[in-house]
């Protein structure tokens, strides 16, 4: 008789901070059955409320979860499946929708087959997907705020540097802030919140000796920035694109002459700035 097996797959809490999942599943070779439990949670007191379970049965085991960006969709996988629910609805297992099935990619060699493993929801909006070989083919959700086949999965679509296996990259959500709507106070901690149009700037070293400026910053999420060098009289001096998800900088500045100079970053209609002084060796 084929052993029985019981895994834990991924836990996560939604973008939004509001929903927390985990899923689990048991079973023998052939015949794994699902349990996936979704809570809402309160930021406020830390507890966990109206529960739902949702089970299934597939043929083959799995480990991935992900919300999407906007948290309305919650993403699971099998090793050759993936599927979508919508967790705004009330009968999530109804809509429960089959997004990609595995086409069946194997490289370099014919054993290595690149199935679906975790999930991990990045700045970027996107959801990347590992396998459960070593291989050198990253899956990804294009949309994930998109419902049924629209959210358009694209398998082994992203050539990796190295083989990488099973593990994925996991981050803390910057962007969640403080939600003063729920009626509580926010925490006072260490970890200074990202807060719009602050974009957490900062610029060093001051004065610039040697024509390399550093720069860090937080945009607002999925949204790229413009980062200029003004003169006193106004005049654009130096302008750099900021790519979405970016956070550091190292620039090299055109001959400069000795003086200060405002440093300014924009985004999303917002726009920061700093001062900084120039002394040439």
């Amino acid at each position: 008789m084929p052993p029985t097996v019981y895994l834990l797959g991924q836990m996560l809490f939604s973008p939004d901070g509001k929903k927390m999942a985990y899923l689990y599943y048991d079973g023998v070779v052939g015949i794994a059955n699902f349990t996936l439990r979704l809570f809402d949670f309160d930021r406020c007191n830390g507890m966990f409320s109206n529960t739902s379970v949702i089970s299934f049965t597939e043929n083959q085991p799995g480990l991935g979860l992900a919300f999407s960006n906007n948290s309305k969709y919650l993403y699971a996988c099998t090793t050759r499946k993936i599927i979508q629910m919508n967790t705004d609805t009330s009968n999530i297992t109804a809509s429960m929708d089959t997004v990609a099935i595995y086409d069946g990619y194997a490289y370099p060699y014919p054993f290595l087959q690149t199935l679906f493993w975790t999930m991990y929801l990045a700045a970027d909006g996107k959801i990347y997907i590992t396998s459960g070989n070593s291989v050198i083919d990253m899956h990804y959700i294009n949309h994930p705020d998109s419902a049924g086949i629209a959210c358009d999965v694209q398998q082994h679509a992203l050539p990796l540097p190295c083989y990488s296996g099973r593990g994925n990259v996991y981050h803390p959500n910057y962007y969640l802030g403080c939600d003063t709507t729920l009626g509580c106070p926010c925490l006072l901690t260490d970890v200074n919140e990202w807060s719009p149009p602050d974009f957490k700037f900062r610029v060093y070293p001051s004065p610039v000796t040697n024509g390399v400026l550093h720069i860090g910053y937080l945009l607002p999420q999925n949204e790229s920035g413009m980062f200029e060098v003004v003169d006193v009289t106004g005049k654009v001096v130096f302008k750099y694109p900021l790519p979405p998800w970016s956070n550091e900088q190292s620039l090299k500045l055109p001959q400069l002459a000795n003086g200060v100079y405002n440093c300014v970053i924009t985004s999303d209609n917002q726009r920061v700035s700093k001062k900084i002084a120039v002394m040439r060796e």
